[in-house]
C-alpha cells in the first residue's frame, strides 16, 4: 500500500469512527434533542405552537395543564403537578394515564434511563 492509499484509508476510518460516536459522547441536552424526535409528531418546541399536544416550550417548572392556548383534560389541569425532574421522569417512564388517570396523553414508549435523563435535560433548555 502506498502512502496516498494509506492516508485515504486513515481519513475514511476517522470519518466512520466519528460519525458513529456513542450516545454518551454527546452533551446530555443534545442527546435529549435526538430523543425528542419521538415526541415531535404531537408536540412542538415553539412558543404557542400546539400540535395534537401542547407546545413543550417552557414546560420545565410550569404547572401542568396551564399552557395558554391549549385545551387540557380536566384531570391534568387539576392534577397540581409542577413539571420538575421527578414528575417529568415519572410521566415519561410510565404510562402517563397511571400518573394522572383521565389524561388524554398516550405515551407508552419505553425509554432507557439514559434517554429519559437526556430528554429531561433537553426539555429544561426550552425556556425564554
Amino acid at each position: 500500500m502506498n502512502i496516498k492509499n494509506f492516508v485515504v484509508v486513515c481519513v475514511c476510518s476517522v470519518l466512520v469512527v466519528t460519525s458513529s460516536q456513542t450516545f454518551a459522547d454527546e452533551p446530555l441536552a443534545l442527546q435529549g434533542q435526538e430523543v425528542f424526535r419521538l415526541c415531535e409528531a404531537c408536540h412542538s418546541v415553539e412558543p404557542g405552537v400546539h400540535i395534537f399536544g401542547p407546545t413543550l416550550h417552557g414546560v420545565y417548572a410550569r404547572r401542568a395543564g396551564t399552557q395558554e392556548g391549549y385545551s387540557y383534560s380536566q384531570a391534568l389541569a387539576n392534577s397540581g403537578i409542577d413539571w420538575n425532574e421527578s414528575y417529568l421522569h415519572r410521566w415519561l417512564a410510565s404510562d402517563s394515564k397511571n400518573l394522572v388517570p383521565g389524561t388524554r396523553m398516550q405515551w407508552r414508549t419505553q425509554l432507557s434511563e439514559e434517554q429519559l435523563q437526556a430528554l429531561i435535560a433537553y426539555l429544561k433548555t426550552l425556556q425564554d
